[in-house]
This record gives C-alpha cells, structure tokens and sequence, in this order.
C-alpha cells in the first residue's frame, strides 16, 4: 500500500479535512499527518512515504526549508514533493519551490481531481525511479562481484604465471619460442645457461645466424624450423662464447602461428659414445 504523508500546518481542521479528503478519493493509500514541518520531517524519515503534500505556510519552518531539508537528506530525497499554498501563488514562489526540490505545485483552494491526478503521478513516478535505482542497485552489485572474482581471477592468473615460469626456468631442458621468421621472443635459463645469449640479446639480432654461423647448415635449421615437427632432430649450435653445443630439438606449433622449441644437450653423451668407440 502507498503511503501519502500531509504535514500542512497547524490548523487540525484543515489537516483533518485534508486526510478525509485522500482517504476518500484515494482509499487503497494510507494516509499519514504532522502538524509541522519538524514532525513531517522526523515521519518522513521514519515512515518513508510514497509521495509527501507540503503546505508553504507552516509554523516553526516554512514548507521551502522543509523541502529543503527533505530533498538534501539521503533517506528521503527520492520522495516526491507536491507543494500546496493559498498565498504564494506567484511564478517566483512556484519558481523557488521547484529549484529546491519540489515535484509539483498546487494553489489553495483545492481542485480534487487535480490533487488526484497530481498524486497518482507523483506514486507513477516514485514507482519507475524506486525500480530505476533497484536495477542500478543490482547492477552495481553484479559489477562489484564481478570486479572482485576478475581481481581474484587475476591474482590467481599473476601466480600461475609465476609458477610456470619458475618451472620453466628450472627444468633442466632448453625452450625457445620464435616467430614464423624464426626470431627468438623468449629462451628460458637452461638455453641461457647452455648457449650464453640472452631473451632481451637475441631480440636485436639474427639468432639463427649466431647460432649456426655456416650458411648451409642455417638452410637446414630453418627448413626444419619451419615444418613445426615433433620428430627429433640433432643439431650442433654455436654458443656465444664459441663453443659447440651438441642438442636434440622437437618443435611444438601454438595457435598464435609461433612455435616452441624444446632441445636437449646430448653433447656429453655424444662424448661419452665416441669415447667408447
């Protein structure tokens, strides 16, 4: 039930008039009265009505500063406000009583079905801005669940990425992953470690050349490269400080179009073989 709250003044008769007359025309509403602007603002707080009639001439504050009052505090500013005077009719009194707050302004004497149809405006529109804000309410809410499980997801995501890197780093088997072109994007600390170049070295010069310094033995490197295979191959890589690194590659296509690389040293082994022989 809609709740209509009339402080007009101190007079009783004409606030009891006043309350007959809602009640009469408007029984599916429940009617509440103050006989000052102080005691509509203390029910206006407490009851939270639905619409409140507002009489300009009041004793202890004027219906403007009540207004006033209603429409900067949180709990009661979405209420709507019908002003209703019997002196003030003027455009600048209907003027002041708009800028502060009001929704609508009635002239004493009464037309009843004019404060009927001003109310149940007042209820149409008090209803879509309470569904307004309801909804806004909620999205806010989905919008700050959602931000904390994307913050959450995200540091979830910053640690998995941690850890991936820490076992990629740690695995005691060289990685790379290049471009199409065959450019190095990244080589983790095994290939660092085995080779002597660097991720942030090989991203400004010609890896593959460095690496496979023979023209010929490049092509070869290249055409394997290129067919993303998983079979084994053994190469003999040049490392920075000149040494030859005997290694066996495997290569790993991603959907981004680049590759990883995956390459065991089998230089000791290759060793240890010729030793025996």
């Amino acid at each position: 039930m809609s709740k209509i709250l009339l402080p007009i003044d101190d007079r009783m008769d004409n606030l009891m008039s006043l309350s007959a007359l809602m009640n009469n025309l408007m029984p599916d509403c429940a009617v509440i009265t103050a006989q000052s602007g102080v005691e509509g603002i203390e029910k206006a707080g407490s009851e939270l009505p639905d619409v409140i009639l507002l009489d300009i001439k009041m004793p202890d504050m004027d219906g403007f500063e009540t207004c006033r009052r209603l429409k900067s505090d949180e709990s009661t500013k979405h209420i709507p406000v019908i002003m209703i005077t019997a002196i003030k009719t003027d455009p600048q009194s209907r003027i002041k009583g708009l800028e502060i707050g009001a929704d609508a302004f009635l002239a004493k004497p009464i037309d009843q079905y004019e404060l009927v149809s001003q109310v149940k405006v007042a209820l149409r529109i008090k209803k879509a801005e309470d569904a307004l804000r309801a909804e806004k309410d909620s999205l806010d809410r989905l919008v700050e669940e959602r931000t904390a499980e994307l913050r959450e997801s995200k540091e979830n995501l910053e640690k998995e990425r941690e850890l991936f890197k820490t076992i990629v780093d740690q695995i005691p088997v060289m990685l790379t992953r290049y471009d199409p072109h065959a450019n190095m994007l990244f080589l983790n600390r095994e290939f660092e470690r085995k080779i002597g170049w660097r991720t942030e070295e090989v991203q400004n010069i010609d890896m593959m050349e460095k690496v496979y310094p023979d023209p010929e033995y490049r092509k070869k490197a290249y055409e394997y490269m290129q067919k993303a295979t998983t079979e084994w191959r053994a190469f003999h890589a040049t490392s920075k400080s000149g040494d030859i690194i005997k290694s066996e590659w495997s290569n790993i296509r991603l959907e981004d179009g680049t590759q990883i690389g995956i390459g065991i040293d089998i230089t000791e082994r290759k060793q240890a073989e010729e030793a025996l022989r």
